[in-house]
């Protein structure tokens, strides 16, 4: 009968070195796996003209909604490309990161990420200092780190990644611009704009076209989103001063992670009513 593949260490249409089988496993299924062919297309190395970008961000963010975006004015510029999101714990502000290949090589239209990216895009600055994620731990040589940021510039963006002088990096304060837009907390057409300065494989202004009928309301106000985007996304040594917020409270929480017990307490301390009141 056909062997328990998930006990042996590497599958047999792709063995190349029975050295690295165990000899129990090579024993009980080496007949298997000398009747196996090498097959060629399992071997070849994938093209590495293609384009990888991840985006990091909190669930809530959207993150994948700009990725999707992206990924839809790609195929109408008749790129061949494709997102595939990655979900945690899925709940309200945990981190979560999507990846968009977008192949730039002609013959063959490999749909396999390489996992080393040209492009990473961090829509919350906490997650640089995250040691957990390390966003920038898979990033090709040469390539680009783009961060919505109000406070770090990119010389700090540099040194909190432990990033080299070859790579590329662009700081676009999004939440910024989306408050002034009067769009609150959402950002992330800041930053789809901001992904065509870093990536211009698909051009601004054919895709605009395209999100003219994708936005949501208000359509003008996100349309502006992201021609700013496109437009602040520097690699200026330029620091912001970030306003302060018009409901502080209504930031805060926005802003709340779950390890931040005390401000969890607090709040349902705040809906308590004292008897007698």
């Amino acid at each position: 009968r056909e062997p328990y593949w998930l006990e042996i260490e590497e599958d047999p249409i792709l063995l190349t070195d029975r050295n690295k089988v165990k000899p129990r496993l090579w024993r009980r299924y080496r007949e298997v796996w000398e009747a196996q062919p090498v097959l060629p297309q399992y071997h070849t190395p994938l093209p590495a003209t293609n384009y990888e970008i991840r985006l990091y961000g909190r669930a809530g963010q959207g993150a994948i909604t700009s990725a999707v975006f992206y990924t839809g004015a790609g195929i109408e510029n008749g790129l061949w490309v494709l997102t595939k999101p990655t979900f945690g714990s899925e709940r309200r502000g945990a981190v979560v990161h999507c990846d968009t290949l977008v192949q730039t090589g002609g013959g063959e239209r490999p749909r396999t990420f390489t996992g080393w990216q040209d492009l990473v895009c961090i829509y919350d600055d906490t997650i640089l200092q995250s040691p957990q994620h390390a966003p920038a731990r898979t990033l090709k040589a040469g390539g680009t780190v783009l961060v919505n940021s109000s406070r770090y510039t990119p010389r700090r963006v540099r040194e909190l990644l432990h990033l080299p002088a070859e790579t590329t990096v662009l700081v676009v304060p999004a939440s910024r611009i989306a408050r002034e837009l009067q769009l609150g907390p959402y950002f992330n057409m800041v930053m789809l704009g901001a992904m065509h300065r870093a990536c211009p494989l698909v051009d601004l202004e054919t895709a605009l076209e395209f999100y003219r009928a994708q936005v949501p309301p208000p359509r003008e106000a996100n349309l502006e989103a992201i021609r700013r985007g496109y437009a602040e996304a520097s690699e200026r040594e330029v620091s912001f001063e970030e306003p302060a917020a018009a409901n502080e409270l209504a930031e805060e929480f926005f802003h709340w992670r779950p390890e931040e017990e005390p401000f969890e307490l607090a709040m349902l301390r705040s809906l308590e009513t004292p008897r007698g009141s």
